[in-house]
């Protein structure tokens, strides 16, 4: 009984394996981007960079992702609050799903659970004005979601990701936003 049970995952597993080689992809992304982040006493916008890997299934139409995104912000061009600089460190753990496909190019939607922290500084300014000058620390569990056009050409080794939307939302009114580009390289 053991024998037979052994030898039928034995051949299910060479038989999954051998599948999956045909249709998975494993990629590095790199990426940057402009964008926004309100909540939890901070409030400004600036610049993202992120590091990925994406793992493909399903003949490359689902992808696991996940990312580390850190984002520099700061209350440039917005009057009403004191000046603030902190960073937005995020852990997101993405699935995306090609959801249109046409040859190497794709209309990719993007969600899954993140954990973001916050941290920086509060300054002085502001209306009211602000005399003095406190540090912020939070940290959450978030929702991200977004879109965007995924370019693979097929026999290549180099992906782009155009994701003009990149949304982070959270209890609290905690909301980033986020355009980004991402370059890869699939190994």
């Amino acid at each position: 009984m053991k024998k037979g049970f052994s030898l039928l995952l034995f051949i299910a597993f060479f038989t999954v394996s051998k599948a999956q080689i045909q249709d998975r992809t494993n990629a590095f992304l790199f990426g940057a981007g402009l964008g926004m982040s309100d909540g939890n006493n901070l409030m400004g916008n600036g610049t993202s960079i992120s590091v990925a890997y994406m793992r493909s299934f399903k003949y490359n139409r689902l992808s696991f992702k996940p990312e580390l995104n850190i984002g520099f912000y700061g209350a440039r061009f917005i009057t009403d609050v004191p000046d603030m600089y902190f960073n937005s460190i995020n852990i997101d753990f993405n699935f995306h799903f090609d959801a249109i496909r046409y040859k190497g190019v794709s209309l990719s939607l993007v969600a899954g659970p993140a954990i973001n922290q916050k941290k920086g500084l509060i300054g002085t300014g502001g209306w009211p004005a602000s005399e003095n000058s406190e540090y912020s620390r939070s940290s959450d569990f978030v929702f991200k979601f977004g879109g965007g056009i995924k370019i693979m050409p097929p026999g290549q080794k180099i992906i782009v990701e155009l994701m003009p939307m990149n949304f982070r939302v959270g209890k609290d009114y905690f909301m980033e936003a986020c355009a980004m580009i991402y370059l890869g390289y699939i190994l």
